[in-house]
């Protein structure tokens, strides 16, 4: 088995197939552990290292190193258990460090895995245990870390900022329908956050806002495994939310809906209200009679699936609904619904892997012109900008955009944003998943 050399709390770099990149250099700093490690019960022992997973991890696709695999990932922990004492604990190299963070969390191992093994909760739960040892994250993490104890926010933006793009909305910060606008849509697609509530008002909907005081959703935090900050923003939300009287929160990110839905339920902050993905609501409204469009858009479309909206949380066919009523034309990328390729934005990948990231969104670039589509349209913030970021690498002229944009456009709500002040802009701040 070919191992990784990286060293601890090092700056990431994408490595290449015949290197390991410039965040190995450098003596090892491999970390003790006292925590005994997780053991997942018999789940460690029933890999048959059939190699499924392995291909189609969209890291170890791009790196070719089999420490980057789920099931050398398995290997190199079931040395950790064997190794661990309850005198001594163990150590933890840097090699094992670097691998569980060359992750995107998008969950396609557990889906092919032959004996049902569940990566991506395990992957969490050690994520979990190394950031409790003092093992992890990586370098880059930690930047956003402290971005979230400043700034509220992981992209290192002023908070003054954080509802700037909602001037002259006139949005009240109280009502049954909450809009939570994110951190992504917020300091990175502003343009969004204010079509979502042209679109939430044309459909006749009442929209209410936090405004400056929305909290991070720390979904971030949650999956690199930093308990403690997940715990404050979790509690924040859950606080504010219920001061806000809503009834039905609306989110626009994959992150903050799967977050709200599946994270803060396991730990104890269910927030005992519906979420709704902003995806699923015109389906709703489409369902029902209530929405219906004047003409097609033009052109060739094609959806992507987010790995957490959709593997994750289910949620494939109501936005290929909407986008269907929207334009003339939707086609499907060659992986599509269970199957689809991750963007490489999520799990921290692309703060500490940036070009590994864009590499493996360019694979997603990759399809949508072998599908000769005009339009990539997805529901996800991170989806968005690191697919779009793929294709200004390769020059290869995709148009990248969020489901709501293309709903905004078919309502002919971009009527009657002619001659007001383009508000896109990209946060200072890296990115993070």
């Amino acid at each position: 088995m070919q191992l990784l050399a990286g060293t601890t709390k090092k700056k990431g770099k994408a490595p290449d197939k015949e290197g390991r990149g410039e965040a190995e250099a450098g003596p090892s700093r491999n970390q003790l552990a006292k925590e005994r490690p997780p053991l997942f019960a018999e789940e460690l022992w029933a890999c048959i290292y059939c190699n499924y997973c392995s291909a189609e991890c969209p890291t170890a696709r791009e790196v070719g190193w089999e420490s980057t695999t789920p099931r050398g990932k398995i290997r190199m922990f079931k040395s950790l258990v064997d190794q661990w004492s309850p005198k001594r604990g163990v150590e933890v190299p840097d090699a094992f460090v670097r691998a569980i963070y060359e992750c995107t969390s998008c969950g396609r191992c557990s889906v092919v895995c032959h004996v049902g093994i569940d990566f991506l909760t395990h992957h969490e739960e050690l994520r979990r245990w190394m950031a409790r040892s003092g093992c992890g994250p990586m370098e880059d993490h930690d930047v956003m870390v402290r971005s979230l104890e400043n700034y509220g926010n992981p992209y290192l933006s002023p908070s003054r900022d954080r509802a700037r793009w909602a001037e002259g909305l006139d949005l009240p910060t109280k009502g049954e329908l909450l809009y939570f606008a994110g951190c992504s849509d917020s300091f990175v697609h502003p343009d969004v956050a204010r079509r979502t509530v042209a679109v939430l008002r044309a459909l006749g909907m009442d929209v209410a806002y936090l405004g400056n005081d929305e909290p991070c959703c720390g979904s971030t935090t949650a999956r690199l495994g930093l308990e403690s900050p997940f715990a404050d923003l979790a509690s924040d939300v859950r606080t504010r939310i219920e001061g806000s009287g809503a009834k039905l929160v609306v989110t626009a990110c994959p992150g903050c809906s799967s977050a709200f839905r599946e994270y803060y339920p396991k730990a104890g902050f269910d927030l005992d209200v519906e979420v709704v993905h902003l995806a699923e609501l015109p389906d709703r409204e489409l369902r029902k009679g209530r929405l219906r469009f004047r003409d097609r858009l033009p052109g060739r479309y094609v959806y992507y699936d987010p790995c957490h909206l959709g593997r994750i949380d289910g949620v494939f066919e109501p936005p290929r609904r909407v986008l269907e009523a929207c334009v003339e034309e939707v086609v499907e990328l060659a992986r599509n619904h269970e199957e689809s390729l991750c963007c490489g934005s999520g799990g921290g990948l692309k703060t500490a892997f940036p070009d590994q990231a864009t590499s493996i969104g360019g694979r997603v670039v990759e399809m949508a012109q072998d599908a000769r589509a005009d339009t990539l349209v997805t529901a996800c913030p991170w989806c968005e900008t690191n697919i779009g970021d793929a294709s200004a690498a390769r020059t290869a002229g995709l148009r990248v955009v969020d489901i709501i944009e293309v709903v905004h456009q078919a309502l002919r709500l971009d009527e009657a944003e002619e001659g007001t002040e383009k508000r896109k802009r990209r946060a200072p701040g890296r990115l993070v998943g």
